[in-house]
């Protein structure tokens, strides 16, 4: 059965402004474009076609699918059911409005819905599928945060539910939830306005869980990864985090820590989880046959030396409360109040969360830099040249926010280069976390060995 996706210009403009693309079908959400997710979906019945208007299917009395591209199940698995029972159906099939829709059925029945209006309430062959809470038809940005919210991006051993303003996150790992929650619930005054909100920790025998205030806003992450930001946004944005830094800078705390040592201890021990994995040897052949390294201990070695020859730099930098975990996907954007609001910490007793600045720097770093979330959300891929070296190949087209970032740092009296040499040693320390994808797992070891001979340069 032809399977014919509509793709469809996207016409609001604060969501081409969030997402920097023209067409739906470009659109990454939930790791994946809606159109791969589509694909994912489809069984080998289908034979899947693109196209931009209707007026591109021939005349056949076969029966067709006609999915438009704004259109995204909030969960994958019901979208996969659903698309099942669509090539099964003896009756055909319309949900949605004439401008966006999903159809079963004969072109020229289309054709008939289509030029009927709002006054097609079905009929003997068609069905019309009436409200489907799991389906969404993305118009706005609010749509997108519909489903970010409804399926919010969670490791397997954590759970988030949406629950009115609030939003309740469970765990089995009952360690990580009361240290997320003793941060957040004890965050000094001064700075409390750049941290969600959360309350009622509850410890059970398995599972632990705490409830936080919903924002009415996008991670950066995912505007970052659909080319949502414009060099001028992005200056708005580092203007936020400077006076972040600056506000963190003025509580007081420890007059030193060990930065180098808590770095380099995190690198062994990561090496060590690694070393242990089963597809250990298969990821070090690549890195010594496809990059000039001579395996993954050899990055890991390599980054420690970095951090070495910048030791007296970390450990002479006065410690600051640390968020620990001050990526992309962990920086909300409130559009109401035009702010930014952290969430998912590192955890702990405060006293125990006073770092070295270039830590948080490193993972704003890795975020807009280095491609992290790019990878972990699988829109970028492996590519070789002619003597089979392997590169990061990112989307083109992508502003290049470099020159603005170094000057952020230095405008907060920081060492760029510094920033950078941390950034490595995440992308590492971050391999056995993603040892269930192996293609995440190689890019992040591939990047790290991109970043190494970038600083050697």
């Amino acid at each position: 059965m032809n399977f014919f996706y509509l793709d469809k210009n996207i016409e609001n403009t604060g969501l081409k402004k969030f997402s920097g693309q023209q067409k739906f079908s470009e659109l990454t959400v939930q790791k994946l474009s809606l159109s791969s997710s589509i694909q994912k979906s489809l069984s080998k019945e289908f034979f899947f076609r693109p196209i931009e208007s209707i007026h591109h299917i021939s005349d056949t009395k076969q029966d067709i699918v006609v999915w438009n591209s704004n259109i995204f199940f909030k969960e994958w698995s019901l979208q996969e059911l659903f698309i099942k029972k669509l090539q099964k159906s003896y009756f055909g099939l319309f949900y949605g409005s004439q401008q966006s829709y999903i159809f079963k059925g004969t072109i020229e029945e289309l054709r008939q819905i289509i030029n009927s209006g709002e006054s097609f309430d079905g009929s003997q062959r068609i069905i019309k599928l009436l409200a489907e809470e799991n389906i969404v038809t993305i118009n706005t940005t609010w749509n997108i945060k519909e489903i970010a919210l409804h399926r919010p991006h969670t490791r397997h051993f954590n759970k988030l539910v949406l629950e009115h303003e609030f939003i309740k996150k469970e765990s089995t790992n009952k360690e990580k939830i009361i240290g997320e929650f003793t941060f957040l619930d004890n965050i000094p005054k001064e700075i409390q306005q750049h941290y969600v909100e959360v309350y009622d920790l509850k410890v059970g025998e398995k599972k632990a869980k705490y409830s936080m205030k919903k924002i009415n806003g996008l991670d950066l992450s995912m505007q970052h990864i659909n080319q949502g930001f414009s060099e001028n946004s992005m200056q708005d944005i580092l203007g936020e985090l400077r006076a972040y830094f600056q506000l963190i800078a003025r509580v007081e705390g420890p007059k030193k820590v060990d930065a180098y040592d808590f770095i380099v201890s995190k690198n062994n021990k990561r090496l060590q989880e690694l070393q242990s994995w089963k597809g250990f040897d298969g990821l070090n052949t690549f890195i010594r046959d496809h990059t000039s390294f001579l395996g993954i201990s050899n990055l890991f070695e390599l980054s420690n030396e970095l951090l070495k020859d910048n030791k007296a730099a970390l450990n002479s930098t006065k410690p600051l409360i640390s968020h620990g975990d001050l990526c992309f996907a962990n920086i909300i954007m409130d559009e109401d109040e035009q702010k930014l609001t952290f969430i998912d910490p590192r955890g702990g007793p405060i006293n125990k969360n006073y770092r070295t600045p270039y830590y948080d720097l490193a993972k704003l770093c890795h975020s807009l830099l280095g491609g992290y979330d790019h990878i972990i959300n699988n829109v970028c891929e492996i590519q070789f040249d002619d003597s089979m070296n392997a590169s990061i190949f990112f989307k083109p087209n992508q502003i290049n926010f470099t020159n603005i970032f170094q000057l952020f740092v230095e405008s907060l009296g920081y060492q760029y280069q510094l920033v950078r040499v941390i950034e490595v040693s995440l992308f590492l320390s971050m391999l056995p976390l993603h040892i269930d994808s192996t293609k995440k797992i190689t890019m992040l070891a591939l990047r790290a060995s991109e970043l190494i001979l970038e600083l050697e340069a």
